[in-house]
């Protein structure tokens, strides 16, 4: 009984091995690219065989099922195959894998829209502007430039060399990618935009006065110049004194100084310089300052040593100075304003009313002429007769505007048409309208003490 069970069994998967099942995945695309967030069908089958058999499916992305059925609807996303390809297994009932065919699936998406990122590098050493580059397929279209300055994208390459503290910024870095769909047979472009900071790093240099001269009972003002990237932790300490004074930071102060206090006193700067690469560097610098008390002034003041006196002395002149040039410039804009308002003045027409007392004085209109008049003598009636306005006058004594209230007619008289020396020259009458142009005078016996 169990012999004719082994040869049934041996009888029935002999019969399925000789079928030559081929399992085919659609579509048949190696590897099969989709875009992000798209959804794509993939179905599994057997090729030739025994299409009656009952048959199972199992779709396996890595280790994991994802599935159960001949088909599976997949949504995309950039990390769903970080774990292995997409497996489809064909089984009978009683779970007897027939066969298994595996494709790769890669899933397409654009570089990150906005991100920032610092970038840490050494002083003297080279930076790479282009990297953390994100999307799939890795953008080739690359792009970057500096923040605030006027300057064209580069594209040849993505490296500054031997950086230095003035290459320390902002950039901005543009990435862009073609992703491809060969399933809908489509593609599209993709764009990230990245802001960079780049920090140049640098241990610690301190730097000092060899000396500093105060006088007792003053403030003592000790003062280290430090340069870090980044910023250093600053201490000071005195030389057979204590490791370390509580004062922090660029300056020492000292209240009150006795001769007692004199020494060295040194400044000690020290900074942690951590790499993007993960290297971490702690770096340090000293420098020291002999402090001098003097008992009085004129004690302080040595060709060696500085002295509170002589910086008083340094304070004062310099004040004195900045005192005298503010002075200065403001007469300067004073009598610029005076000389501006001036010339705006005589730019303006001027009104001159006869009632006023203004007259003009020695006209001449043509001597014998019927209507002329001659305004030679002061009068009453001439002033209240007339008034002018709009008197342009300059260098040469030329008039233009000047209107007339005079009541007299003026019958077409134009003097302009004589040859008399005696007549003005371009002067015209207009009949009835009381109005007289002058201008181009060369005649200065005609027209005098305006």
């Amino acid at each position: 009984m169990d012999m004719a069970r082994f040869i049934c069994r041996v009888a029935f998967i002999t019969t399925v091995l000789s079928d030559h099942l081929d399992i085919i995945i659609t579509p048949t695309r190696a590897p099969i690219r989709i875009i992000e967030r798209d959804q794509a069908e993939v179905s599994c089958k057997l090729k030739g065989g025994n299409s009656s058999l009952s048959l199972k499916y199992r779709w396996f992305i890595g280790n994991h099922i994802v599935g159960q059925k001949s088909s599976i609807l997949l949504t995309a996303d950039r990390h769903m195959f970080d774990e292995g390809n997409l497996t489809c297994a064909v089984l009978d009932t009683s779970d007897v894998k027939y066969g298994s065919a595996t494709v790769a699936v890669s899933v397409q998406y654009p570089p990150e829209v906005f991100s920032e990122r610092r970038h840490a590098v050494f002083r003297g050493e080279d930076a790479s502007i282009c990297q953390d580059v994100s999307g799939h397929p890795t953008p080739d279209d690359l792009k970057w430039k500096r923040v605030g300055v006027k300057s064209p994208w580069i594209t040849s390459h993505c490296r500054i060399r031997q950086v230095n503290e003035s290459h320390a910024g902002e950039y901005l870095f543009v990435m862009n990618n073609t992703m491809a769909d060969n399933i809908r047979y489509e593609t599209r472009k993709g764009r990230g935009v990245q802001l960079v900071n780049l920090v140049v790093l640098y241990g610690a240099r301190a730097i000092c006065p060899s000396n500093y001269t105060a006088v007792v009972n003053t403030t003592a003002v000790l003062a280290c110049e430090v340069d870090a990237s980044p910023a250093a932790h600053i201490t000071w300490s005195r030389a057979g004194g204590p490791a370390a004074l509580p004062q922090t930071g660029s300056y020492l102060r000292m209240p009150r100084v006795q001769v007692s206090d004199a020494g060295d006193y040194t400044c000690s700067a020290s900074n942690t310089i951590r790499e993007y690469t993960g290297r971490v560097y702690t770096m340090n610098d000293s420098c020291t300052i002999r402090l001098i008390v003097r008992g009085n002034l004129s004690e302080a003041v040595t060709a060696d040593a500085p002295s509170v006196l002589v910086i008083y002395k340094t304070h004062f002149i310099a004040a004195s100075v900045g005192i005298v040039v503010l002075a200065l410039v403001v007469v300067l804009v004073v009598v610029y304003v005076r000389r501006r308002s001036k010339l705006q003045d005589n730019s303006e027409p001027v009104r001159v009313d006869g009632d006023n007392g203004s007259y003009m004085h020695s006209t001449y209109t043509g001597g014998g002429k019927p209507h002329a008049h001659n305004y030679d003598v002061t009068s009453a009636g001439n002033q209240t007769q007339h008034y002018y306005r709009q008197v342009h006058r300059d260098a040469e004594g030329y008039y233009g505007n000047v209107e007339t209230a005079d009541p007299q007619d003026y019958v077409n008289y134009h003097p302009e048409e004589h040859t008399d020396a005696s007549y003005p020259g371009n002067v015209t009458v207009q009949e009835r309208r009381n109005e007289f142009y002058y201008g181009n005078v060369d005649e200065t016996d005609i027209y005098q003490n305006v």
